[in-house]
């Protein structure tokens, strides 16, 4: 399947994912959780596009991934698992994992580099330190 193909059938299986959530998960519309659940049912099924002309019927296919994501979310909260933003450390707690990764390659960069001078030019003069 291609990209205007599913774009072409992409607003009417989102709007079907709604209503059924709507009817499993009456507390949770106001929520944003039918539009979450159609988010995560597209995202899968553009994930699996390759595959979908091999299914009779691709909106019984988002259905079927729709409700099992549905029953997860809802069985997710009922269980206490929340996450909120709160959770999470803010960006100033350190750095981030790219500017880990970052650190650690120009680190490596650099032990190569002073690896490959000559012994008398490995160790840094202490007069330009000062």
């Amino acid at each position: 399947m291609d990209r205007k193909e599913f774009e072409a059938i992409a607003p009417s299986i989102r709007e079907s994912i709604i209503r059924m959530t709507r009817r499993l998960a009456p507390d949770n519309t106001d929520t944003g959780f039918p539009d979450d659940v159609a988010q995560d049912t597209l995202l899968k099924l553009w994930t699996q596009r390759d595959r979908l002309d091999s299914y009779r019927s691709i909106e019984a296919l988002a259905m079927t991934i729709a409700r099992n994501r549905a029953i997860d979310l809802l069985r997710s909260e009922k269980s206490g698992y929340h996450v909120s933003l709160d959770d999470y450390d803010s960006p100033d707690s350190g750095p981030s994992p790219d500017e880990s990764l970052e650190a650690t390659e120009a680190e490596n960069r650099l032990t190569h580099i002073m690896a490959s001078l000559p012994s008398a030019q490995q160790a840094p003069r202490q007069t330009h330190l000062k």
